[in-house]
């Protein structure tokens, strides 16, 4: 039984919480920890942990094994530190960290400690996003040539202490929406080399709300992504794949709830060929954060090396978000460096 100290009792944290208790085997949230001491140790009571009013509290007397980080992005290094120093694995929600400094700090302090460190981008474990790159990585479309992704709500009035509309730089949807679709096109077309983007700005909504990048690949692929919470109350959550080949297309587009709490809804996955036919393909409905923890989860169990959502994948897509901020803001290409 792998034992999970949880740091955050926001939305994320919670769900990551009911995910492990109702659908993870091998797995146990017993630790729990919140700066908001009521609201923390009520959600502890509510799942039968124990409350601690600190991190380092909770780390010297708990006994657990892994840490998850589901806190504001700027908390995230100190978190990771702190546990990473007493050797516990741990699971960072995204984005990695608010800067490349802070994000180089942590992926060194996991180096040195010998702990497995997985960054929560779920759109590697996500079915239809995995099945789509299987399909784009067989060839059977030829070589890709472009994509396009998209990720649409509404205002997120939900956080606590509203937090996301007084991150660094306006981060705002270019921060804590897009990354998730720059990481994805990373993940299909490999080393980015420049990002250009445009966006809406608006203080009441954070900063950057609405943001349209495009990002050039080394190899000759570009990448589009349109992301945003600047949409009506009632807009539904709109997530969006389309990928053009040389010999063909893939295409998802849903729409479901306000959140993530309608991910289950069942869109088909389209697959075009340039000789005029196509079909729908079948795809896995497993919910994608029971796919994260369950590989997480495998990865400590078995002592094996995270592969997939890594600090280093984490680092890149932070790069490009924190680039694309820098490009609307400045009006010109932005050149990514290692």
């Amino acid at each position: 039984m792998i034992r999970i100290a949880l740091v955050g009792t926001g939305y994320i944290g919670k769900l990551h919480t009911q995910v492990i208790r109702n659908h993870v085997e091998g797995g146990a949230v017993v630790a729990v920890t919140d700066t908001v001491l009521q609201k923390g140790k009520a959600f502890a009571d509510e799942v039968g942990a124990t409350f601690y009013e600190d991190i380092d509290t909770l780390l010297d007397a708990a006994q657990v094994d892994a840490v998850a980080i589901c806190t504001p992005t700027d908390s995230h290094a100190r978190y990771l530190g702190a546990a990473v120093a007493r050797g516990k694995h741990v699971f960072c929600e995204k984005p990695l960290a608010q800067s490349l400094h802070e994000a180089d700090g942590m992926r060194e302090s996991v180096r040195r400690s010998g702990v497995k460190a997985m960054c929560g981008h779920v759109l590697r474990f996500w079915p239809v996003y995995v099945k789509a790159r299987e399909i784009i990585e067989s060839g059977e479309l030829g070589r890709p040539l472009h994509g396009y992704c998209e990720r649409l709500l509404a205002f997120p009035d939900w956080q606590e202490k509203r937090w996301h509309i007084s991150q660094k730089d306006g981060a705002a949807a270019a921060f804590d929406i897009q990354i998730h679709d720059l990481d994805y096109l990373t993940w299909l077309f490999g080393k980015p080399l420049k990002v250009q983007s445009h966006g809406l700005y608006d203080a009441a909504h954070g900063g950057w709300m609405h943001m349209n990048s495009r990002v050039d690949y080394e190899g000759g692929q570009v990448g589009h992504v349109q992301a945003s919470w600047g949409f009506p109350a009632e807009y539904p959550f709109t997530m969006t794949i389309r990928v053009l080949c040389e010999g063909g297309a893939v295409e998802w587009s849903f729409k479901a709830g306000q959140l993530l709490e309608t991910r289950d809804v069942e869109a088909p996955l389209m697959v075009y060929r340039n000789s005029d036919s196509f079909r729908v393909d079948d795809v896995d409905q497993t919910d994608p954060f029971v796919l994260q923890w369950r590989y997480f989860f495998d990865c400590i169990e078995k002592d094996e090396e995270i592969g997939r959502a890594t600090l280093d994948e984490g680092r890149t897509a932070l790069s490009l978000a924190i680039a694309s901020i820098e490009s609307a803001k400045e009006g010109r290409d932005i050149i990514l460096r290692d």
